[in-house]
């Protein structure tokens, strides 16, 4: 069945979820920038969103966020900026081949470090397939967990310091 509109986009999707087991609910309402929303959940327990932004007329996202904990944020905020700079830029580094884009909160640029990490991969309509669906699922639950095994490799486990 190709997909050619936003309605067949949203179905063919929804169909999917339900199917893969990792439809948790639709936002309703809508959000007003996008055509629609749904939240999922990965077989192991990593939440992501499946959405079409109204300006993409072709095009679908994937997309989960990494929120940095309060004590990974204190540790920031205690850190000499040279040592959080370089921190940042081995992060942007060892991300920045990863399979799926990465996306810093609008606080990194007064801060000089993230509240949150959005990771998001894009298909077009010509590839929507529920193969492609299946596999950006993966490559963003692969970065997700990249990005919390990092955190707590570098900064500790949450709630504790390094």
């Amino acid at each position: 069945m190709p997909i050619n509109d936003a309605s067949s986009a949203k179905e063919f999707v929804k169909d999917w979820m339900n199917h893969r087991k990792v439809f948790e609910r639709e936002m309703d309402p809508t959000p007003i920038n996008l055509n629609f929303q749904f939240i999922g959940k990965s077989e192991g327990g990593i939440g992501f969103t499946v959405m079409q932004p109204k300006i993409w007329d072709t095009s679908v996202l994937i997309m989960a966020e990494v929120k940095i904990g309060e004590s990974h944020l204190k540790i920031f905020e205690s850190m000499r900026t040279r040592d959080r700079d370089e921190f940042m830029l081995n992060l942007m580094k060892s991300i920045l081949f990863a399979p799926a884009s990465f996306a810093f909160d609008p606080t990194f640029e007064t801060k000089g470090y993230p509240q949150g990490i959005q990771l998001i991969k894009e298909i077009c309509y010509d590839n929507l397939t529920e193969d492609r669906l299946s596999n950006c699922m993966r490559d963003i639950v692969k970065c997700v967990v990249y990005m919390i095994e990092l955190f707590k490799k570098e900064l500790g486990e949450a709630g504790t310091q390094k």
